[in-house]
């Protein structure tokens, strides 16, 4: 495996040291950057991950966001791209928008 640039090893950094919070908009990210590249497995594998680390005892917004996960990984594997692009760009938004709100 080659080594890190120094970009690859300052978002290496950023990801290690996230809080929960700020790892779920990183992955938000990765899979709008995958959907754009039309990365089907990459983009599943990471919303794949979303739906492993959901708290259903949170209550109903867990099941809510499984189902737009479950839905968004049909359409990534449909070749779909511009809905799961539409999908996590809202999300990224509005996850952004809380962030900024917890850091206030």
């Amino acid at each position: 495996m080659a080594p890190l640039n120094a970009v690859q090893q300052y978002k290496a950094r950023e990801i290690l040291s996230a809080s929960p919070a700020k790892l779920v908009f990183h992955i938000y990210d990765y899979i709008i950057q995958r959907c754009l590249k039309k990365d089907a497995p990459k983009a599943s594998k990471a919303i794949a991950l979303l739906i492993d680390s959901l708290d259903f005892e949170c209550g109903e917004i867990s099941s809510s966001l499984f189902r737009l996960y479950e839905y968004s990984m049909r359409m990534v594997w449909e070749g779909n791209y511009d809905i799961v692009l539409h999908i996590f760009r809202e999300l990224k938004e509005t996850w952004q928008k809380a962030l900024s709100k917890a850091a206030a």
